[in-house]
């Protein structure tokens, strides 16, 4: 009986917690501005999308490029200030606003999350503009 315990009181202790919104915002924010990618890849969605305006133009990047390029960036902390608005909560699906303040400009960053606070908060878009 002791051995049938410990084994499930085991799996218990192993289960990961779900990534709050707040610890999400958070992760983003270290690795887009601060090259701290820890957690980076866990908290998008499989199928998360990355839109950027440029000169009036929409670019969708491809996950794969954005986790790249933040790797190669690993470490280095960017001279910027960060505020966070809450934009839009309905149930299941928040959106933030993640203003980066830079010395002449203001990048937006309209950040989705889909889930919930039982099973768990992931990034399914971000859509970045210049201010």
């Amino acid at each position: 009986m002791l051995a049938i315990f410990g084994t499930a009181n085991a799996a218990q202790l192993t289960k990961s917690t779900p990534f709050t919104a707040n610890y999400v915002l958070k992760v983003y924010i270290a690795a887009t501005t601060q090259g701290d990618l820890t957690d980076f890849e866990k908290i998008l969605d499989n199928n998360v999308i990355f839109t950027t305006t440029r000169n009036d133009v929409a670019i969708t990047l491809k996950t794969e490029d954005v986790i790249n390029n933040l790797k190669a960036n690993a470490g280095i902390k960017q001279d910027c200030t960060t505020t966070t608005t809450l934009v839009k909560e309905t149930g299941e699906n928040t959106v933030y606003e993640v203003d980066v303040k830079y010395a002449d400009y203001v990048r937006a960053n309209y950040i989705t999350l889909v889930g919930s606070d039982e099973s768990g908060w992931k990034i399914t878009n971000v859509n970045s503009v210049n201010k």
